[in-house]
């Protein structure tokens, strides 16, 4: 499913759920029993299976963590992600963040 950033929020929600739904479907049908199987990440690294499935756990952390930042920096509310502040407030804020 293509998307943009102009799309309508259901077609957002509807392709995270679907890439969900993907991430569960493939994860599902892991088993301890192929988690030294070498094969090549990223066109040149080699790397297990088992570190392919830590390196992921590590990266989605890491997305977690700069949603979690990026809501906090632009002040988005629990209850649907609008902005509390006015766009001369973000800028602002965003200003003193560069100057530290």
């Amino acid at each position: 499913m293509k998307i943009a950033e102009t799309d309508p929020k259901d077609k957002l929600v509807a392709a995270v759920k679907d890439s969900f739904a993907f991430c569960t479907a493939a994860l599902a049908k892991v088993d301890d029993s192929k988690l030294g199987e070498q094969f090549v990440l990223f066109g040149n690294r080699p790397i297990s299976r088992g570190g392919a499935l830590v390196a992921l756990g590590g990266s989605w952390t890491d997305h977690y963590a700069t949603q979690r930042l990026f809501a906090a920096e632009w002040n988005f509310a629990a209850n649907g992600g609008s902005p509390r502040n006015s766009s001369e407030e973000i800028r602002r804020s965003v200003c003193r963040a560069c100057k530290s």
